[in-house]
């Protein structure tokens, strides 16, 4: 085990830290009724007491087995993932894989702290505001509310671009260079390209609202079947990267910060699903 730095945070200290950055509170929890998120947000499993330190953070989009052993076998102390392992009504019963990505994480000593909604639309360190600020995007604001919290982002190109141009950009920055992924493009809309909305993940029945918002290209990750006509009959143009490598970028924005305002190392923990 990394031996903790003098300066390290308590598990306490920066899980606090995290619900006050990402205003986890704002976007609510299962147990609230109407609340935007089904995802039980904040420390989900603490595998040592608050008071332990944090000298090593890992990173990851998923909270799979195979990532979890990863995480425990590198020393990490703790895991910030975007999907976490408690959902809605998740059933008490700790037993099955559940139990044993638990035992995983107890006995490896590291603690799982899970963001869902926050992390997507958070305006600094959310997938969709750090997509934007990747393709250079001005005038960018939170926007695709839902339940009164915002889940994505729009802005605008410093100058309008073609279509096929503006796509391929914004592919090649969601995309690693030998990433491989589901893509689906729709071009059903103007051939050239200046507003754009931005929404990671699963979140294509927002093609409407990208229309409503006067957006000329909509931005996801994984598309439903009925995107196709929905974006053909809208007349909107549609870029569906990936689920997993459009939300990769808002637990790599929190290490960093993590990073620098305390001092101590991150490990991204990369296990793209291909879709």
């Amino acid at each position: 085990m990394p031996q903790p730095l003098s300066s390290s945070p308590a598990l306490g200290e920066i899980t606090a830290h995290l619900d006050s950055l990402l205003e986890s509170e704002r976007y609510g929890s299962p147990a609230s009724k109407g609340a935007p998120d089904i995802s039980w947000n904040g420390l989900q499993v603490a595998a040592r007491r608050e008071d332990s330190h944090v000298a090593k953070v890992g990173l990851a989009v998923d909270s799979g087995l195979s990532i979890l052993q990863h995480a425990a076998d590198a020393e990490c102390d703790l895991l910030i993932v975007h999907h976490g392992l408690f959902w809605g009504s998740c059933s008490p019963k700790i037993s099955g894989i559940v139990g044993e990505k638990i035992r995983t994480l107890v006995q490896g000593g590291c603690s799982l702290y899970a963001s869902h909604l926050p992390l997507d639309g958070d305006p600094t360190f959310g997938n969709a505001a750090q997509i934007a600020r990747k393709l250079q995007l001005q005038e960018v604001s939170p926007s695709f509310f839902f339940n009164g919290v915002p889940v994505g982002v729009t802005g605008r190109l410093a100058e309008e671009g073609a279509r096929e141009s503006v796509i391929d950009e914004a592919r090649k920055t969601i995309i690693p260079a030998h990433g491989e992924t589901l893509v689906r493009t729709l071009s059903f809309g103007t051939p050239t390209v200046r507003t754009i909305g931005i929404a990671t993940g699963s979140a294509s029945s927002l093609l409407p609202n990208a229309k409503e918002l006067g957006c000329d290209l909509f931005i996801s990750g994984e598309p439903k079947h009925e995107s196709y006509h929905l974006a053909k009959e809208l007349r909107m143009n549609a870029l569906f990267a990936g689920h997993y490598f459009s939300e990769t970028f808002g637990v790599r924005a929190v290490g960093e910060h993590i990073t620098k305002e305390y001092g101590i190392p991150f490990l991204f923990i990369d296990e793209p699903s291909g879709i």
